[in-house]
């Protein structure tokens, strides 16, 4: 694993996590973590932090491993190609969209 290069938001995904998930362990197992009264309120909201975070992490790409951050990298770049590619040819054939149109004005003038 290449724990070095591991994005910010990784580790705040990750971590963010493992708390909802502790906090929902110790709770349904009728411990509170957290100071607060035990109420309907504060179980649903522990609940919603859980699948809120589960949902985020499972979401989001983690690229926790070289390999992992290295497909990032080539993704980006291909991406950036792509784009270039795509910008290229739509000027490609704008150009030709406009000879043609000054090649039929001309023919008209004639």
């Amino acid at each position: 694993m290449n724990l070095k290069d591991v994005k910010t938001d990784v580790w705040i995904r990750l971590v963010v996590l493992v708390l909802a998930l502790v906090n929902g362990i110790l709770t349904a197992s009728g411990m509170n973590p957290i100071a607060v009264s035990e109420t309907e309120l504060y179980v649903l909201l522990s609940n919603a932090a859980m699948i809120g975070a589960s949902l985020w992490t499972a979401w989001k790409n983690n690229s926790i491993t070289a390999s992992a951050q290295q497909s990032d990298i080539i993704m980006k770049n291909l991406k950036q190609a792509a784009l270039k590619i795509i910008m290229d040819k739509s000027s490609q054939m704008l150009a030709e969209q406009e000879e043609a149109v000054n090649a039929a004005a001309e023919k008209a003038v004639q």
